[in-house]
């Protein structure tokens, strides 16, 4: 019983951190994505239109992921934190945003030229390669 216990508290501690590396974060500015994307990638402005109307429709997907975000960090902050409940959000959390990476890269896919969206593929290699170091 005790082990189960100390399991499932590391589960939930791992769990935790995963949301915290990965988590939404603030608010997204579509403008300035789209003009980083024009300018680096050298966008048509008929692909700047295609992925502007890619990020609205995008739009109802980070507003879900933001919402589960702010619910799991509610759940976890709660005086009496419920490890299933927190472990479902986060789930729910993941699948979310699984879903959102998804159809972004298809977007991108779509939009952008193979060499574009070889380009594309390597400027987020880079920022991830960043964001590790902070």
């Amino acid at each position: 019983m005790r082990k189960n216990f100390v399991a499932t508290i590391c589960l939930v501690l791992l769990a935790v951190a995963l949301v915290f590396a990965g988590g939404v974060k603030g608010k997204w500015d579509k403008a300035a994505a789209v003009e980083k994307m024009r300018t680096e990638l050298s966008l048509s402005p008929q692909q700047v239109t295609q992925l502007e109307t890619l990020y609205t429709e995008l739009e109802p997907l980070m507003a879900k992921a933001d919402t589960l975000y702010k619910e799991l960090e509610r759940l976890k902050a709660s005086s009496t934190p419920d490890a299933a409940t927190i472990s479902a959000k986060q789930a729910e959390l993941a699948a979310a945003k699984s879903e959102l990476k998804s159809k972004k890269h298809a977007g991108y896919q779509r939009i952008l030229t193979s060499e574009q969206f070889a380009k594309w593929e390597q400027m987020k290699k880079a920022q991830m390669a960043e964001h590790t170091k902070k």
